[in-house]
Order: structure tokens, then sequence, then C-alpha cells
């Protein structure tokens, strides 16, 4: 008897498949976390892991499903598009879930692959982020910030909304300002 390959099948394993080697063509869905948009693979190791910033929620994808939602990020290989836990494994999976919530101090907008530090000016005190809020007038934010109280205008300086360093805006030469927390030039007397 002799063993029957995919290869020796004129149809080609079709895309989101493949045919394993000595079963005739008896196509197997690319896992969930994965895909393939080319014909005629022959081991599940030939599925590609979904692209970092992508999920694939289905057996048998020939493209992703969709971008991660905005606070969180995914990683290669996912399969939730809100990917609450990095250890989170689905037991039909090639890849396990990788990536998660965006942690406070960082924001994800929808397709990101990693988190993205709140720039300075700004913070995020909560996880799940899509965007990061601005500074409040009287105080500082530098970069990652995950709050902004303790960041509080240090004197002989102002601190307009969107402030990103403690010295960023100094009062200007002759003037002097002895509060800490001032938002204003016009804080700055003679």
């Amino acid at each position: 008897v002799k063993a029957v390959n995919a290869s020796d099948n004129l149809q080609p394993c079709p895309r989101g498949y493949f045919c394993p080697n000595g079963t005739g063509f008896d196509p197997q869905p690319c896992p969930i976390g994965t895909y393939s948009n080319a014909t005629s693979l022959a081991s599940e190791d030939q599925c590609s892991g979904c692209d970092a910033g992508m999920y694939c929620a289905a057996v048998g994808r020939t493209t992703p499903t969709g971008p991660c939602l905005g606070g969180y990020f995914c990683t290669l290989g996912n399969f939730a598009a809100d990917p609450r836990n990095a250890s989170t494994c689905a037991a039909t999976t090639a890849f396990p879930a990788q990536g998660g919530a965006c942690p406070p101090g960082t924001y994800c907008r929808a397709g990101s692959n990693s988190p993205v530090p709140c720039p300075a000016g700004t913070y995020s005190n909560v996880s799940t982020s899509s965007v990061c809020s601005p500074c409040p007038t009287g105080y500082y934010c530098a970069v990652g910030s995950t709050e902004f109280a303790s960041q509080v205008c240090p004197s002989g300086h102002y601190c307009p909304g969107g402030t990103g360093h403690a010295t960023e805006f100094q009062c200007p030469s002759g003037t002097f300002n002895n509060l800490t927390g001032s938002a204003s030039i016009d804080d700055c007397v003679q």
C-alpha cells in the first residue's frame, strides 16, 4: 500500500489551512492566534502567528480578524481583541495570547503592539488608556506619569496646563514667584 501525500493531490491545500503529508487532501484549519494567506501548507507550524497589534479570533483565518482594541496591546500570535491577561492561553492555540491592558503611565491606540509612555505634559492614572490626559495647571507631568499631585510646580516658576518639566516655565528676569503650584506668568511679580 502506497502512502498518499498531500503533494500527490492535484488540488492545493486552501488558504487558512494546512494538509499534513501522508494524509491525502485532508485540510486542517490553522489554529486561533494564527492565519495563512498562502496555499499548499503541509504543517501547522507553517501557519503565521497573528501580526503584532492584531488578533486572530477564529480557526482557518486567511487574514487577521482586526486590530487590538484601544487601551490594550497585542504581540505576535494573539487571539483576543482585548487581551486582559498576558498569561491567557486557549487550549487550541499555537501561541499563548500575548499582550494585555496598557498600564498606568502609558497609552495604547487601537492596533498597538506595546504600551507607549505618556509624553511629558500628560499622565494616565488608570490601566486600559487609549489616550493620556493633559497635566492640569499648577502641576507638571514628566514622561510616563501616573499622577500629577506629587509634581507641584516649584517656586520661581509657573506651570500652565500641559507642562512637562518642573523648570519649563521660569519667571521672567526681574520677577519672582515664592509660591508653589502657580499656573500663570501673572503669578510672577516684581
